[in-house]
């Protein structure tokens, strides 16, 4: 004898009252810690100039890229890295070394410089290379 089979009725309801499991799994996405970062915008040429944790003053000379710069200062008793936006040359509050650089896009003919400079009273004030040897890391686009 086959079963019979049970009454159903159409039932209509909203997204909001039947999410996706995607939704009911992502209900909100926890942010990491946002940190002030020098960000070039534009295309054209740019400089900043910093002052390092020796308080040097750095400049930093940019053409046609987008990128970040990540700045940090190290904790003399905690040995401990915190991240933070640039001191500039002009501020008097101790100064901060250039933890990394992220380039989002470059061109053919962009560039990234960065040298020390003479204090600000100093004219003519021309980049001078840094003196010894400079570890680089790159690592390209397969990662």
């Amino acid at each position: 004898m086959p079963r019979p089979r049970p009454v159903t009725r159409p039932v209509t309801r909203t997204r909001e009252q039947n999410p996706s499991p995607y939704f009911r799994k992502h209900l909100m996405e926890h942010l990491e810690a946002r940190r002030m970062l020098f960000s070039t915008v534009d295309s054209g040429t740019g400089v900043l100039e910093y002052k390092d944790a020796t308080d040097q003053i750095v400049r930093v000379s940019y053409n046609n890229i987008q990128a970040e710069f990540v700045f940090a200062r190290v904790d003399e008793n905690t040995n401990q890295l915190t991240l933070s936006e640039p001191t500039l040359s002009f501020q008097d509050e101790p100064g901060k070394d250039l933890f990394a650089i992220y380039v989002a896009q470059a061109g053919p003919g962009s560039f990234i410089t960065a040298a020390e400079v003479p204090p600000i009273q100093t004219t003519p004030r021309p980049m001078q290379p840094f003196q010894g040897n400079v570890a680089l890391t790159v690592i390209g686009r397969g990662g």
